[in-house]
């Protein structure tokens, strides 16, 4: 070995090492180099460096006017035992910068893997997300369509079918219940009672909120509420001349009901009833007398129950069958009748007899009762009845003056009237008494109308014999078949 060379001690590096330095002058390389080398590069350094700066100066100054001068071509120094050293620094650089960059990329691929893994659970809930973004848009869309639905001024069209069909709700089953309106809110709550009784129109109306029903039946009242409300009042005036009809019959045939036999009636009081030996009273003589003594009141029942309540409701809804075999106070709806329900939980209008007919037929002849009774006695006595007399058109709860009104004619003080009587016989008929009393009004009237001789009438049946003979078949032959000679002969009588 020279004296002037430098030795070099290279000391490996593990393969495992990470994060630490590439290179360590105390630790891993020692270089000796000497000291001449040092000073003639620092020299030459310096020379060069000067030489630049002299010639740089000379052209700022003007004192070199001549052509750039051209950089002389220099010679590469030759590699020195400290460049060696450089060199051998940078390849260590590299090897273990790739050693650290396949170990991250090995790290990498396991943070994929369990990225992966959890990816999995991810996806499902982003279907499970994207799910119930779906249903929530569909929501919010139905809200919207509905709401702009609303919002548009044509939401209900007239038509004359779904007229057709309020017309017969109203007409059968709404004035069951409803008598008079007062208001507008009041038309549309009947407006609400008639599209609940049309199965049609209801189910276009069900499914919407309390506020959309609000929304869409106050139109439908606006459009469907005036004729509705002539019905009603058409059905209560077309009430009180059957009425004024059965009036005067009754009186022709010289019965005499007043308002106050009407409303006792319909308060059912147990003196209606007919007692029998087992009742609890003093002895049997006392049950008879007291049989004896009411029987007046049990006829004038009978004839308001068979006579003038079929006027009042209509002789279709209470004809002679109903009234003989239906009480009163029974159910009409079969459920209500089946489950055997309290009369509080039933609503009026699923009765046989509604209070509310009752109230109306009691208070109609407490209003009439006077100039009927005036104009009927005029009539029995031939004369002609004066139009000065002050029962001539004397009412005590309507005005004539009134004309057709949208809300009826009846005053204030009529309608509630009409309230009163009708709480009245609700409750009147939830007494303990009021089925034993109906059930003896309908043995009566089973027998007035005289259903118990056509029940005695034995029945032959008829034997269902085979018509050989008289098979004429379906098709039509045309074999054989002649027309009538025309002929001057069908003039002949």
């Amino acid at each position: 070995m020279h004296r002037n060379e430098p030795t070099l001690l290279f000391v490996a590096l593990p393969e495992h090492a990470q994060g630490e330095s590439t290179y360590s002058s105390a630790e891993e390389t020692i270089f000796e180099s000497s000291e001449e080398e040092e000073e003639a590069q620092q020299s030459s350094k310096k020379k060069r460096s000067s030489d630049e700066l002299n010639s740089h100066m000379a052209r700022v100054d003007g004192r070199d006017r001549g052509p750039h001068p051209t950089k002389k071509k220099t010679k590469k120094p030759p590699v020195t035992a400290q460049r060696r050293e450089q060199n051998l620094v940078q390849r260590h650089k590299s090897e273990k910068q790739l050693r650290t960059e396949a170990v991250s990329s090995e790290s990498d691929e396991s943070t994929i893997e369990v990225n992966e893994i959890t990816s999995k659970e991810a996806a499902e809930l982003k279907k499970k997300n994207a799910a119930l973004k779906r249903r929530l848009q569909e929501v919010m869309q139905q809200k919207a369509t509905n709401r702009q639905r609303l919002e548009t001024t044509n939401r209900v069209w007239l038509s004359s079918g779904v007229q057709t069909l309020f017309e017969v709700a109203v007409k059968q089953k709404v004035c069951r219940e409803v008598k008079f309106i007062a208001n507008n809110d009041e038309l549309e709550q009947v407006q609400l009672k008639t599209l609940r009784v049309t199965e049609q129109e209801w189910n276009k109306v069900k499914d919407l909120s309390k506020e959309e029903q609000q929304i869409v039946v106050r139109d439908y009242a606006e459009v469907y509420g005036k004729n509705i409300a002539k019905l009603v009042n058409q059905k209560r005036n077309g009430t009180q001349q059957e009425l004024k009809k059965l009036h005067d019959k009754l009186r022709a045939e010289g019965i005499k009901i007043t308002s106050k036999m009407i409303i006792h009636a319909f308060c059912r009081s147990s003196r209606y009833v007919i007692l029998s030996e087992h009742d609890t009273c003093p002895d049997r003589e006392a049950n008879i007398e007291h049989n004896r003594r009411n029987k007046k009141l049990r006829d004038n029942m009978d004839i308001i129950v068979d006579r003038i309540l079929p006027a009042a409701v209509g002789y279709k809804n209470w004809g002679p069958c109903h009234r003989s075999l239906m009480p009163m106070s029974h159910p009409r709806d079969r459920v209500y009748a089946q489950t055997f329900a309290s009369p509080e939980l039933i609503p009026d209008g699923n009765y046989q007899i509604a209070a509310a007919d009752q109230a109306i037929t009691a208070a109609m002849w407490e209003n009439c009762e006077e100039k009927w009774g005036y104009h009927m006695d005029m009539k029995l006595a031939e004369q002609k009845p004066d139009p000065k007399h002050e029962s001539y058109n004397k009412a005590l709860y309507s005005s004539s003056s009134s004309g057709s009104s949208l809300f009826g004619g009846w005053t204030v003080e009529g309608r509630k009237r009409f309230a009163g009587l009708r709480a009245m016989f609700a409750k009147a008929r939830l007494q303990e008494h009021c089925g034993r009393l109906e059930s003896q009004v309908c043995t009566r009237l089973f027998k007035a109308n005289g259903f118990d001789k056509q029940s005695k009438k034995k029945k032959t049946k008829v034997v269902a014999k085979d018509q050989e003979d008289g098979a004429v078949g379906f098709a039509i032959d045309l074999k054989d078949v002649k027309l009538v000679e025309d002929s001057d002969d069908i003039f002949d009588v």
